[in-house]
């Protein structure tokens, strides 16, 4: 019984661990620095919001299917997006860390589609 309990302790604790690695990864991805256009052309799309400008990007990969590595591509970032959309909708207190979440998702796809760009380019 206790060594079930420590090893569900176990399971747990190496749970958070990796989702707040994971968490430090794309936040530092998305400090990085994105071209002026494709980030001026995802927020015009949006109105201006860093937050919403992340479903613009998604449209731009599934446009220019050249961007993409695999069918599965971005999908820890796509669920992630999700579960905080969820957030916003069920615990409207939460606006201020959602809208800063979402923006951070969207800066790192527009990193990440970004670098593929410049990829496809030298590679032509």
């Amino acid at each position: 019984m206790i060594s079930t309990m420590i090893f569900c302790i176990s399971l747990v604790a190496a749970g958070q661990f990796s989702f707040y690695y994971w968490r430090t990864i794309v936040s530092r991805v998305a400090g990085r620095s994105v071209s002026d256009q494709l980030w001026d052309a995802a927020r015009r799309a949006s109105g201006g919001s860093d937050s919403q400008s992340f479903r613009n990007l998604l449209t731009l990969l599934q446009v220019a299917p050249h961007l993409r590595n695999s069918k599965r591509d971005f999908v820890t970032i796509r669920i992630y997006y999700g579960l905080i959309e969820g957030f916003a909708r069920y615990i409207p207190w939460t606006s201020s860390w959602v809208e800063n979440e979402m923006g951070t998702c969207a800066r790192y796809l527009a990193v990440v589609l970004d670098q593929r760009l410049e990829q496809s380019a030298c590679t032509k």
